[in-house]
């Protein structure tokens, strides 16, 4: 039986195959972990379930109520080192989202040339012009999903930056407010100290009249002086740790000490009222939750990346071109294509 030859596949079947082959994407579909846990507790009655979010309103209910701090906290998020370079990282989490995006369309290409020749033969002169130009478009159709997984690893990597960049934001705020609360403890120290060794030196004074009078021992002289020297050290002392703070304060803002004044305060800032049964939209605020979540979910989507790898890549391209060469006249009077 003769055979006959097969006829070649229609370029609208070859593309309806590849778009029905794209659909194909392989590796595990990210879940989330689910926790077996009971409808309610004993001790607490209207709790919910726990989704982390850290990009979430975080409320006004927490904050303590002190000036300078309110001052202060918002150019943590402008100022800080720490925050400063965790923003830099999740901008280019977004920048390799777009990057990863761009893979699922086509790359176009195009280069050129032009050319200027003169020669001269005798006292005749020739000038011939040519120049070419080149164009190419090439695809490469995402037959098992390693673009989509792709994409999906780098927003999830993003969203964890992101979340990464919450926790930094809200650690330096912490710092910062647990700085000012010491630095306000030791001016409340500090002036007790002063008023301390104003005392301790007024009894020092009459403990000295006693003594030129010859009414007490000379061991309660030495006893008083050494008190009131004690006293002036540990004043040496809450000066230096103050003026540690006020450097550690300076630091978290991203300013130098030399630009940052703060004057001397005795009132502590008032503390939040917290309840006994803490609510789980406080763990919801948490972004280091969300950031392991989101690592996750990046590393789940890293395993299709990994397994695409065994199966084979198509890449579609086209490439076009013409060269024009004109003696004596213009450029491009002739075509010549390929």
């Amino acid at each position: 039986m003769p055979c006959t030859p097969s006829r070649p596949l229609r370029p609208s079947i070859v593309a309806t195959l590849i778009l029905l082959v794209s659909g194909c994407t392989v590796g595990p579909d990210y879940h989330r972990p689910q926790v077996n846990a009971p409808a309610t507790y004993a001790q607490l009655a209207g709790w919910t379930q726990a989704e982390p979010a850290a990009g979430g309103p975080k409320g006004e209910g927490g904050r303590v109520n002190d000036p300078l701090i309110d001052q202060l906290e918002p150019l943590v998020s402008v100022s800080n080192q720490t925050v400063r370079q965790d923003y830099a990282n999740y901008q280019q989490a977004l920048v390799e989202v777009q990057i990863a995006r761009a893979g699922l369309f086509p790359t176009i290409g195009a280069t050129g040339s032009a050319t200027k020749n003169r020669s001269a033969s005798g006292n005749a002169a020739r000038v011939v012009n040519s120049g070419s130009l080149e164009g190419d478009v090439s695809w490469a159709p995402d037959l098992w999903g390693q673009l989509r997984r792709t994409i999906e690893k780098t927003a999830a990597t993003a969203q964890a930056s992101e979340a990464t960049l919450a926790n930094a934001t809200l650690s330096e705020q912490v710092a910062l407010a647990t700085t000012i609360i010491e630095l306000r403890s030791s001016d409340a120290n500090i002036d007790l100290l002063q008023r301390t060794v104003q005392a301790y030196q007024h009894y020092l004074d009459v403990i000295a009249e006693q003594d030129k009078a010859g009414t007490i021992a000379p061991s309660n002289l030495i006893s008083a002086r050494t008190q009131l020297e004690t006293a002036q050290s540990d004043l040496i002392s809450l000066g230096v740790a103050r003026a540690q703070y006020a450097h550690a304060i300076a630091v978290l803002v991203g300013k130098n000490p030399e630009e940052l004044s703060i004057q001397y305060n005795t009132t502590m800032p008032t503390l939040p009222s917290i309840p006994v049964g803490v609510p789980s939209t406080l763990l919801e605020r948490r972004p280091d939750i969300a950031t392991a979540e989101r690592q996750m979910a990046a590393q789940n989507a890293a395993i299709g990346v990994a397994v695409s790898a065994y199966y084979p890549d198509v890449s579609l391209s086209a490439v076009d071109g013409f060269t024009r060469r004109c003696p004596d006249c213009c450029m491009w009077p002739t075509t010549s294509g390929r």
